[in-house]
């Protein structure tokens, strides 16, 4: 029996359910951000679903498994000339969480996946890994400034590596990799991740010294009454910024990354690698810390960006 995973990506919105159901739902939206595929179908449990050129061909298709408008998207999918031998179809669903009047949390689950569903190559949309990501930040993008990427919408759709072997070993990648666009130059990045001034503006509510190599900070969140200390393993200024927390039986290992795009724009990268793929718990963990670091990332954009300084610590358990 070959082993399972899934893919799970959530995004905040600024945007309305309403809007981000119709985004989701339409095919003349779909077109706009979806590297160019119109989704096609009437939404009725049962009903086919397709995505297709603009010449008619399909490339990805499949049936609806639920629907509840405003609420919850399921349906099965398929793509058009993979080969890689399936015990059933791999299942997509979008889950939309109201969180006010102005921002929807949209979660994209992608399960029955196999590890030759996955890319691991930074510069290419091939891989649902990285296919995904590109698809939603556009989304996001159309949705709450009317523009897209045209290097996603009009590039080619992602890929699976196909096999014809009978038997694939597999084992499951915990690792978590959360990615963001920041319009601020790399150097204001770093410095506000490092500097206990600067990280209660949108992370914890304070550091008690600043993270440099072989240090051990004490991070607090003065509202959740909680803190933690981490353990300083590498930092290139400007550049990365490795740690380690969580204590003996359970220390993950988090490396920061940032890449400079241009003087003004940084692409942040988070990895954190080491939660135990026998723990009972490991899906429900790894969507925990996925949630969490595609949140903090927010409030880190928020406030380079726009100097929004109330994001953080707004989740309630």
């Amino acid at each position: 029996m070959m082993k399972k995973t899934m893919f799970v990506y959530p995004i905040y919105i600024a945007t309305t359910p309403e809007k981000l159901w119709e985004a989701l739902t339409s095919g003349a939206i779909t077109k706009k951000y979806h590297f160019g595929l119109q989704v096609q179908s009437d939404w009725q449990e049962g009903s086919a679903v397709k995505y297709l050129l603009d010449d008619g061909r399909i490339t990805d298709h499949g049936h609806v498994l639920k629907c509840e408008p405003l609420h919850l998207l399921s349906f099965t999918w398929i793509m058009a000339g993979d080969e890689t031998p399936r015990e059933q179809p791999t299942r997509v669903t979008f889950e939309l969480q109201k969180m006010d009047d102005s921002t929807v949390k949209l979660i994209l689950r992608h399960e029955e996946l196999l590890e030759t569903d996955f890319v691991y190559d930074d510069n290419t949309f091939e891989g649902l890994n990285n296919g995904w990501p590109a698809l939603l930040s556009n989304l996001k993008s159309l949705l709450e400034t009317g523009r897209t990427a045209a290097h996603i919408s009009r590039l080619g759709k992602w890929k699976t590596i196909k096999t014809n072997r009978k038997r694939v070993e597999l084992v499951m990648d915990t690792q978590i990799i959360t990615k963001f666009k920041i319009v601020k130059p790399t150097n204001e990045v770093f410095e506000a991740i490092v500097n206990p001034e600067k990280i209660g503006n949108f992370w914890f509510s304070s550091s008690s010294e600043r993270w440099e190599k072989g240090r051990t900070p004490t991070l607090r969140y003065n509202e959740y009454d909680a803190e933690v200390v981490i353990h300083v393993l590498e930092v290139e200024e400007n550049r990365k910024i490795v740690f380690a927390w969580g204590g003996n039986d359970q220390e993950t290992i988090v490396t920061i990354t940032l890449k400079e795009l241009d003087k003004t724009s940084t692409i942040i990268e988070v990895n954190e690698s080491g939660l135990s793929e026998d723990d009972p718990e490991i899906i429900n963990k790894m969507i925990g810390q996925k949630e969490g670091w595609v949140y903090t990332l927010t409030c880190l954009k928020g406030y380079l960006e726009n100097g929004v300084t109330t994001l953080r610590a707004s989740l309630v358990f």
